[in-house]
């Protein structure tokens, strides 16, 4: 049996529907992190409920909050936010739901959430991982 292409899209989430999308995929990832043995909650999910309360806030201009689409059904996202230093962006909350995994969109929205920064004059793009929890 032959399997057909996926249409994929990554583009920026505009609109409350998109922001709540965004809100899910992310409550995912801080699931991930609860559940993982080794130990990135402690890392990365301080302030996380206020975060996610205050979506798209951090997540606004100069950075963005983007998502990724795999025929038309919500696959994974990342948000790109401003580090207090100016001319700084920190990428964060990187995340591709597993049945999705192996289309290479971790690096897709990677080069998306450059690609934004580029755009926004960033002068440095940060990225905080925890290599033992996302070893990909």
């Amino acid at each position: 049996m032959e399997e057909r292409a996926q249409a994929v899209e990554i583009r920026a989430a505009e609109g409350v529907a998109d922001v709540e999308t965004a809100r899910k995929l992310m409550r995912e990832y801080g699931e991930f992190l609860v559940t993982n043995p080794a130990g990135a909650v402690n890392l990365c999910l301080a302030g996380y409920e206020a975060e996610m309360a205050g979506l798209p806030a951090p997540y606004v201009a100069p950075g963005g909050l983007l998502l990724a689409w795999v025929d038309g059904e919500a696959a994974g996202c990342v948000g790109v936010k401003a580090l207090p230093r100016g001319g700084k962006l920190e990428i964060k909350r990187l995340w591709v739901r597993e049945g999705f995994r192996g289309l290479r969109l971790g690096r897709r929205l990677m080069e998306a959430a450059i690609g934004l920064a580029r755009e926004a004059g960033a002068e440095a793009v940060y990225l905080d991982t925890v290599p033992a929890a996302m070893p990909e």
